[in-house]
């Protein structure tokens, strides 16, 4: 229960984040490691969403498609950016979604529609921590940056 911005920015659960916005929300899997959050499967490391409150070492990130920054030139050293392959472009007029693979597993970006990679394209990707969320596996409640069911 909240305003719709809130429930958008702070979802108490999966579900209501995968619900809320369109397209739905990316989930991945991870485990906690050092530096960050390694995702299953992949030697891909995420850092650490600001505010999570966990001690678990598995837990479920959440990224939204328009929190999704790609980056045509990378001219600083960033552990962030991750190298992705867009496998399908689609143009939906002011945007552009773009189905990335990254180390085996997909993402879905929004980006802007008038100047975007196509299929086949590699590109580089940021997620920025204050935009990743934190979902408790087992029960799917949310485990950061203070969920409208906390308030």
């Amino acid at each position: 229960i909240g305003s719709p911005r809130d429930v958008y920015d702070h979802p108490a659960t999966e579900f209501v984040a995968g619900f809320i916005g369109s397209p739905a929300m990316n989930f991945l899997p991870a485990v906690q490691s050092e530096s960050g959050w390694r995702i299953t499967g992949s030697d891909l490391l995420l850092p650490h969403p600001e505010g999570l409150a966990t001690k678990s070492e598995t837990v479920t990130l959440g990224i939204r498609p328009e929190h999704i920054e790609v980056i045509t030139v990378v001219s600083d050293p960033d552990p962030w950016v991750i190298e992705a392959t867009v496998k399908l472009d689609e143009l939906l007029g002011a945007d552009a979604l773009l189905n990335l693979s990254v180390q085996g597993f997909d993402l879905l970006a929004r980006v802007s529609g008038t100047d975007f990679p196509e299929a086949g394209s590699k590109v580089h990707i940021r997620m920025d921590p204050a935009r990743i969320h934190g979902f408790d596996p087992a029960t799917g409640l949310a485990l950061s940056r203070d969920p409208i069911s906390e308030r």
